[in-house]
């Protein structure tokens, strides 16, 4: 019968765009899943640098992802979420071929920019993919559910990956950190040619990257709660980043270096992949406001002298529910031919909050008293969460009063 033939072929549609929630999982598995951050001071001191050349390579790092995540969201929008995915992973496998290839300061340098590029590439074009992709399945409502659980992917990838950095250290020389690195992310270009683009994901946007970036700012600012959140993160990265180089400045007097390396990134991986799940699964459950607030305070009353790991969890955790919840939002009001240039305009102005209070830490770190930079930083962090909660409170009661 033909109305059979009809419904099998939408259910053969449906599990094309199904394939698309596993692709996109372990594409943000394998995009992290590399085997050279833990060691990387110690190949730039194995190719002549020092810790100038290693705060230079961050700031190439950062500049990239700054300049580059505006831009990827529209390319997105323009000329589909897959070619964003494409040029991502071609700008990281070239950064590892350039530094296997001349193991030299300026390839290193290079290389970290190149990386900055392929982590602003698809920051705004996977989540777009994701809600379209659930849009078509008409499972929208599970939005948070599949977005946690794809950050949590991302983050278990760094987890995996290090236990094999510890023996690939062994080696004679860590350029196979890098070396070896470029064999998952091969694995990734099949991965994003599996994906199916939604036709809505295709349509394209009527203006120019400039006007259509001034739309999307004007749109998010509107956005109340949304402007609450981004200044919420970037507080909360502040007392974060001050809270950890306090701890880490001691740790690091107690133990030695490469081992203080190898155990610091093992714990922060496995920290942040338990943060992740926490914040994943609290999202769902709704309890946001009230998570946030017992977090960032029960954070607070953990020295981060003596008890840096609980310190760094509960630090985290809001951090991740507020990207969650954040993005949850934008997918709400963003228009749907500039949906990824939506969340890559609001990532840009999350990583301006992330990125410039560590590039701050690490040029002032010699010459400022971190202990007291963590003590004024507590003093903001309390006066803004009380009034940024409060704010939230408002805005919630009367939305719902609305509803």
């Amino acid at each position: 019968m033909w109305w059979i033939d009809i419904v099998g072929l939408m259910a053969h549609s449906a599990q094309r765009y199904q394939r698309n929630i596993t692709a996109l999982n372990w594409f943000s598995f394998l995009r992290f899943f590399a085997f050279w951050q833990p060691i990387d001071q110690f190949f730039v001191n194995e190719i002549g640098g020092d810790e100038f050349t290693i705060s230079l390579g961050y700031a190439a790092w950062a500049l990239a992802i700054i300049a580059a995540e505006v831009p990827s969201g529209y390319l997105a929008d323009r000329l589909g979420r897959k070619t964003a995915f494409y040029f991502g992973q071609y700008a990281r496998i070239s950064g590892y071929l350039l530094i296997v290839a001349f193991q030299s300061i300026p390839a290193y340098l290079v290389a970290l920019f190149l990386f900055g590029l392929a982590m602003a590439a698809p920051s705004g074009a996977d989540s777009a993919l994701l809600y379209e992709t659930l849009d078509k399945l008409g499972q929208v409502s599970q939005y948070k559910k599949h977005a946690g659980r794809m950050k949590a992917f991302a983050i278990a990838g760094i987890v995996a990956a290090s236990p094999i950095t510890v023996v690939l250290s062994f080696l004679p020389s860590y350029v196979y950190n890098y070396g070896l690195s470029i064999v998952p992310q091969l694995a990734v270009l099949f991965l994003i040619k599996a994906m199916v683009e939604p036709p809505q994901s295709k349509n394209k946007p009527k203006e120019n990257s400039f006007l259509a970036t001034k739309k999307v700012f004007r749109l998010v600012t509107k956005q109340r709660l949304l402007v609450f959140l981004i200044a919420l993160v970037g507080v909360v990265e502040l007392i974060k980043r001050s809270g950890m180089e306090l701890g880490l400045s001691l740790l690091e007097q107690a133990v030695g270096t490469q081992q203080f390396v190898i155990v610091i990134w093992t714990f922060g991986a496995f920290s942040r992949a338990f943060s992740s799940w926490v914040a994943h699964k609290i999202a769902l459950s709704g309890q946001t406001l009230a998570f946030f607030s017992v977090c960032l305070f029960a954070a607070m009353s953990f020295s981060p002298d003596f008890l840096m790991p609980l310190f760094y969890i509960m630090m985290f955790m809001p951090v991740q529910l507020a990207i969650i919840e954040n993005e949850d939002l934008i997918q709400r009001v963003a228009p749907p031919e500039l949906r990824a240039t939506t969340i890559s305009s609001v990532n840009f102005v999350l990583q301006i909050f992330v990125t410039l209070p560590m590039l701050a830490m690490g040029a002032f770190a010699a010459r400022v008293d971190v202990r007291l930079m963590f003590q004024y930083s507590a003093v903001l962090l309390f006066v803004f969460v009380i009034t940024a909660l409060l704010g939230l409170h408002i805005f919630q009661l009367r939305k719902e009063g609305k509803t």
